[in-house]
């Protein structure tokens, strides 16, 4: 039972450093006046990737 719910809150935490990645990704495309969301994204997941080693050793 204890498996699942450490398997559900993994998920949620990848789900919100994807949230974490649009929002990041918005602020960047708002600086430079960018529309494109794929865009948006990727610049949030570059900037997120240096953090990313971090938020894996927090997950597991």
């Amino acid at each position: 039972m204890e498996n699942i719910a450490l398997e559900i809150s993994a998920i949620r935490r990848v789900e919100n450093f994807f949230i974490v990645c649009l929002i990041v990704g918005v602020k960047v495309g708002e600086k430079l006046k960018v529309k494109n969301y794929r865009f948006i994204a990727y610049t949030g997941k570059l900037k997120l990737k240096k953090l990313f080693p971090l938020l894996l050793s927090i997950a597991s």
